[in-house]
């Protein structure tokens, strides 16, 4: 591909797919890049929640707009790996739970008399 083809995509959610089946999600986080087409970019940088990926623009083979829920990556160790998982999916409902519980019933005490003495001056 090249990377006049990915101007239309600059504020867009995409997914491409690379030369290797691969795909990959975000929205482009070098705009930039293709302002100037006389020297174009050879990466691409897609930036998808916290998961930032890079790659070669000479590799993409298409691009679509994809449903954003269903492009999200979550790394666990051991789950995609194939490893067999430290931790048992019912130990992280229960440690979820358990500081759930915990932010319900500890107190928040606040200072007012801060507040309300500044905004009386």
């Amino acid at each position: 591909m090249k990377a006049e083809e990915l101007i239309p995509y600059l504020k867009k959610f995409i997914t491409v797919r690379l030369d290797d089946n691969s795909e990959e999600s975000g929205y482009i986080a070098n705009p930039d890049a293709f302002k100037d087409l006389s020297d174009p970019p050879e990466k691409l940088n897609l930036l998808n929640g916290l998961m930032n990926s890079e790659v070669m623009i000479s590799r993409i083979v298409s691009v679509s707009l994809p449903v954003r829920e269903d492009t999200l990556k979550i790394p666990i160790i051991g789950f995609d790996t194939g490893l067999e998982p430290q931790v048992q999916e019912d130990d992280i409902d229960e440690q979820i739970n358990t500081l759930y519980q915990k932010s319900l019933a500890e107190d928040l005490d606040l200072d007012l008399s801060v507040l309300l003495k500044d905004s009386h001056e």
